[in-house]
């Protein structure tokens, strides 16, 4: 929708606001059906019967964000094809992981990497990757909820903390509800 003055108008706030509220809704009315069987084998792997391939497509979508939708972009602007050769390693990694990695903890019943570096070598060295891993997730998270504010306070007139507030608001939102829409609403 055109804006006279450069600002997105009140009906893209609707259509954005109900995608958002749809996708609450959803998360939530699953959660609330689940929610006698909160066990991990449940919310990790859907008791187990759910096909591998919908798990990764959960896991995938969960990892898109904003620095995939606004970085990559500018990346491949300032790089040029360099970025090609990242999914070319992708490609690679992506091929050992499942072949080798993701057999190898079905087979052991592992929730997480975790548990595999603890069953592997000791508990501290579990402890010290799971340290990194969420000292990155911190960071990693922190960049997800400002990029989408930055981006809605140059299209709107909120102030740059009324926009990071909000994602972060929504941000929270969709994580929780994700799995759920990604399980029972896509693919059933």
């Amino acid at each position: 929708m055109e804006s006279s003055n450069g600002y997105i108008q009140v009906a893209d706030f609707v259509i954005f606001g109900g995608i958002l509220l749809s996708s609450a809704a959803i998360g939530i009315y699953f959660a609330y059906k689940d929610r006698r069987d909160e066990t991990i084998e449940n919310y990790y792997f859907g008791r187990r019967n759910v096909s591998p391939v919908l798990v990764a497509i959960s896991l995938s979508v969960s990892l898109i964000s904003a620095i995939s939708v606004i970085s990559i972009p500018v990346e491949i602007y300032l790089f040029g094809a360099v970025f090609a050769w990242d999914r070319i390693a992708a490609l690679i990694y992506y091929f050992v992981a499942s072949t080798y990695y993701i057999p190898l903890y079905r087979r052991l019943r592992l929730k997480t990497v975790f548990e595999y570096l603890d069953l592997r070598f000791n508990r501290r060295i579990r402890f010290f990757a799971s340290a990194i891993s969420m000292t990155a997730l911190i960071f990693y998270l922190g960049i997800t909820v400002y990029l989408p504010a930055l981006a809605l306070s140059a299209v709107t007139i909120l102030e740059l903390k009324w926009t990071i507030a909000i994602t972060s608001i929504f941000t929270f939102e969709i994580k929780t509800s994700d799995f759920y829409n990604t399980k029972y609403n896509w693919f059933t």
